[in-house]
């Protein structure tokens, strides 16, 4: 957003031919969506999201502790919504073998899904995107 606000700025100027004086009003408009970004990389800091998915399961974050679903314990799992605000739901066939390595972290919270109760990640933020992931699930559910 700033990278957008001050190619505006730069446009317009180019345009009209008159570069203004930045004063309050023009740095308010650039200081909002950078506090945002700050604030929002501080947030993925402090809570990672991530997703691993292997041959043998899908490990998951959504905090401090990931936990780890087996194929075998997967009921179901798809990755729902736009590019923008793609979220991945995986809902295993028994909550009981969802294990974590760390017990006493924050892990991902539980959600009432569609298929039942499962976990819900935003995903439209990661790399190599919504898209890849969806490929990986359907290579390891076929």
């Amino acid at each position: 957003m700033v990278l957008a606000m001050a190619l505006l700025f730069v446009a317009l100027g180019l345009i009209f031919d008159h570069w203004p004086a930045p004063d309050g009003g023009l740095l308010f408009f650039l200081a909002i969506p950078l506090l945002g970004a700050i604030v929002n990389v501080s947030r993925q800091r402090r809570h990672p999201e991530w997703v691993r998915v292997s041959d043998a399961g899908i490990e998951l974050a959504n905090g401090d502790a990931p936990i780890f679903i087996r194929w075998t314990n997967v009921a179901s799992a798809s990755v729902r919504g736009r590019p923008l605000f793609a979220t991945l739901d995986i809902v295993p066939a028994d909550l009981t073998q969802v294990t974590s390595p760390a017990p006493h972290g924050t892990v991902p919270a539980l959600h009432q899904l569609p298929g039942g109760t499962g976990f819900r990640i935003q995903v439209s933020h990661l790399l190599p995107g919504p898209r890849a992931l969806n490929r990986a699930l359907s290579l390891h559910q076929s």
